[in-house]
């Protein structure tokens, strides 16, 4: 019998090591990310990103503190890592971001350089 439970006890915390280090998949990035990035440029620094999945795709927008939105364009899941595209102030910015430790984090590849971000997801409203 103390076999058997030690067993079941290994195959639990087998479970639980092997999701934890399984990539991230599409259904993880859905949601609600708050964000605030000190060394983004003035007016960047600070908002939310929003992803859904609609007809199987992801979509998404950004949405600064001033109010500004900015859509999330060339959407991607591969091997846990989330891609996608942003149009800022007349240049291409590309992404990539990807779930740890339940934070979304990532870079933004912008024409002056990367920069680092990371979100936490809100918590849904009941």
């Amino acid at each position: 019998m103390m076999k058997r439970t030690v067993f079941f006890m290994a195959l639990l915390l087998a479970a639980v090591y092997l999701q934890a280090m399984a990539p991230a998949k599409k259904k993880d990035f859905i949601g609600e990310w708050k964000f605030d990035v000190s060394n983004a440029p003035y007016g960047y620094q600070q908002g939310t990103i929003f992803i859904v999945e609609k007809e199987g795709a992801l979509t998404g927008e950004i949405k600064f503190a001033d109010g500004e939105k900015i859509k999330m364009e060339k959407m991607a899941v591969t091997n846990g890592v989330l891609t996608f595209q942003i149009y800022v102030q007349s240049s291409y910015v590309n992404g990539k971001a990807s779930i740890e430790e339940n934070k979304f984090k990532g870079t933004a590849m912008t024409p002056e350089g990367d920069i680092p971000f990371e979100a936490t997801k809100v918590a849904k409203k009941n």
